[in-house]
Parts: C-alpha cells; structure tokens; sequence
C-alpha cells in the first residue's frame, strides 16, 4: 500500500482585461489667423482602428504653454457626434501666435 501527502501547486497568474481599441485624434484649426475676440473653431474626428463609431466622447482643448508643455483650457471641450466629429470654439484676447491641440482620455462602450 503506497500513503500519499498533501501537496498544494505553484501560484498562477491571470491577468483579466478589458480590451482596448486604439483610437486617433485629428485637429485643424478653421483659421490660420483671427482678429482678437474673434471666434473659430478647433475641429476634428475621434476615430477607432476596428471602425467602430465613438459617439458623445469628450475631446478637450489644450494650449501650448510658454515652457512647451500643453495645458487644458478650462472649460473648452467638445463631444463627438454620430460621425466621430467635434467641434471646439475658441476666441483670444491677447495677439499672439498660440499653439493648440485635443486630447481624448478614453472611454469605454
């Protein structure tokens, strides 16, 4: 007769996730230059690579600081329409030359 001992096995990991789509970001300016005050647009699409629509995503507006950083402009975000399109509307009160883009912080469906 053969006695068997108790064992326990190695310790496996899983690492469960949720899948992820790779998304592009586009942004054009509808000017080249504005007066002071005037409004334009910051515009562009949300896409996902497997081609699915990404409706009523939050897209933000940055600014380009002066150190090369870019920060949020408060209060100026968009949201994609059935298309993937946004639309950001922007005016300034100082001439300068400002550098802009959007930024999506992702979302799940």
């Amino acid at each position: 007769m053969t006695t068997y001992t108790a064992a326990t096995s190695n310790l496996v990991n899983v690492d469960v996730v949720v899948p992820s789509v790779v998304t592009q970001l586009t942004a054009v300016a509808s000017v080249s230059t504005a007066n002071v005050n005037e409004v334009f647009a910051v515009s562009g699409m949300l896409t996902a690579a497997d081609g699915s629509v990404l409706v009523n995503q939050t897209i933000q507006l940055q600014m380009q600081q002066t150190d090369g950083t870019f920060a949020d402009v408060s209060g100026a975000t968009g949201a994609t329409d059935e298309t993937g399109a946004y639309t950001i509307p922007v005016s300034e009160i100082t001439a300068a030359v400002y550098g802009f883009q959007t930024t999506y912080s992702g979302g799940s469906a």
